[in-house]
């Protein structure tokens, strides 16, 4: 690949600092949504069997019929779910940005961008497919 077409592809990618984190969860719907943790990216302070291990949970996701949209978090011990304090507190993650995927109206999954210096996430417009 040549250094022109090398410097194109750089600036169409997101760009992520060796601080940031990315995971992703399915959510299994066989009653209230239960999160698995399927993929993850960044992650220094813990190994692939710790967050395997890890009773992921988000309340503010697993309630039925509710519109779901991006969700910003700052200030881990205060607004977080417990299953990203402790986790968050070792990767000295400090703000995050949880982004539900949406499949027919149902939670199929969640991606988590996780940021180890304060960021600005906006949230975007929403949009249905």
């Amino acid at each position: 690949m040549s250094r022109k077409s090398q410097q194109k592809s750089s600036k169409k990618s997101p760009s992520f600092s060796r601080r940031d984190v990315i995971a992703v969860w399915i959510a299994e719907n066989n009653g209230p949504p239960h999160f698995v943790l399927k993929g993850a990216f960044g992650f220094t302070a813990h190994n692939v069997e710790q967050l395997e291990a890890t009773e992921w949970s988000f309340p503010m996701f697993e309630q039925t019929h509710q519109d779901l949209h991006q969700l910003v978090l700052n200030n881990p011990a205060q607004t977080w779910p417990r299953s990203l304090v402790g986790v968050c507190e070792r990767e000295r993650i400090v703000c995050a940005a949880l982004n539900p995927v949406v499949r027919r109206h149902d939670l199929v999954g969640l991606i988590g961008i996780f940021s180890a210096t304060r960021a600005t996430f906006r949230r975007p417009s929403p949009r249905r497919c």
